[in-house]
């Protein structure tokens, strides 16, 4: 058994290691919490040339309880990742999902090096739900508490939504069949991102304005149950959050915002909740203008699936 966990140490660290053979050893590794593994984690997502490797280096990290991994997390953020990816919003995840790593998180949100704006509305939820006041109380300073809620202000943006949607009405045809390619990019990795760990929203009710524009602005308003986010508490302290996948007498898998799939043994589970908070994000709209709103909501209203220009379907 050594010496298999060895050599698989051996070959993460080797360059010539195929990336597809890196990141199933580091899985491995992470399920079996080989602790020997430790360093090599490390370094692979401190240095290793392949964000599939830092991924899953980090994702693999997350299953260790060990409160200095979190510095080198938090380290890592700043020294070792971009915003290619999904690297840094993985990591502030990994960091919130121990309660000891999210004193870190936000020890770097106060010295301004991650932007509070960065944290996910679920991720803000799952820190304050720790059982430790000092950390509701810096978590709260920065966004608030956890059960606000601002239905006036998601109101108020569903009706410039409609009116933008309303001034373009007559133009739903012809915009939805040369869908310019600022919006076919954005909706065509959206959908990519769906297809990975969201649900199908093909039946629901698109062409009820006032029900569409309202779930895009505040998603955690009404959540179908088959669609709840989860919270799972192991008894080492890892909070998960995510949908579940599959459940069996002896473990569950959940998907999580990022698109894993993360098997727990049922043995090693404290609690599983169901989260009154959405895995959609509120602020998808933010980069939008008005005009592009409207050309969204018109192209989401179609009946049928409506074939993008070409130009449009190659933009990303």
């Amino acid at each position: 058994m050594r010496q298999r966990s060895s050599k698989r140490l051996q070959l993460i660290e080797q360059s010539a290691t195929p990336i597809r053979t890196k990141v199933a050893l580091i899985e491995t590794l992470g399920e079996i919490q080989d602790e020997k593994a430790l360093a090599v984690l490390r370094r692979r997502l401190q240095g290793d040339p392949s964000g599939a490797v830092k991924l899953a280096a980090l994702q693999a990290l997350s299953r260790f309880p060990g409160e200095a991994i979190g510095s080198s997390i938090a380290s890592a953020y700043q020294s070792s990742m971009d915003d290619r990816g999904n690297l840094r919003e993985t990591a502030i995840r990994v960091l919130s999902s121990r309660e000891p790593w999210a004193s870190v998180l936000l020890d770097e949100i106060d010295a301004a090096k991650i932007n509070a704006e960065r944290v996910p509305a679920d991720v803000v939820v799952q820190m304050q739900a720790f059982e430790n006041p000092a950390l509701r109380e810096r978590v709260a300073r920065h966004w608030g508490s956890c059960g606000e809620r601002l239905p006036p202000k998601s109101k108020a943006r569903s009706k410039r939504c409609k009116l933008s949607f309303g001034r373009r009405r007559n133009q739903i045809s012809a915009m939805a069949r040369s869908c310019s390619p600022n919006i076919a990019a954005p909706v065509t990795d959206c959908l990519a991102k769906v297809a990975r760990w969201g649900p199908d929203l093909t039946g629901y009710e698109r062409s009820n304005l006032d029900f569409l524009s309202l779930a895009i602005i505040d998603p955690s308003a009404a959540i179908r149950e088959e669609f709840t986010n989860y919270r799972l508490l192991t008894s080492d302290g890892q909070v998960l959050s995510g949908l579940l996948e599959d459940q069996t007498p002896d473990t569950v898998t959940m998907r999580t915002a990022e698109g894993n799939a993360v098997r727990v043994n049922r043995d090693d589970i404290e609690t599983l909740q169901a989260s009154p908070v959405s895995l959609m994000p509120e602020n998808i709209l933010d980069a939008l203008s008005p005009e592009d709103v409207g050309d969204l909501l018109a192209y989401l209203q179609q009946p049928v699936r409506i074939q993008l220009a070409p130009d449009a379907a190659n933009a990303n």
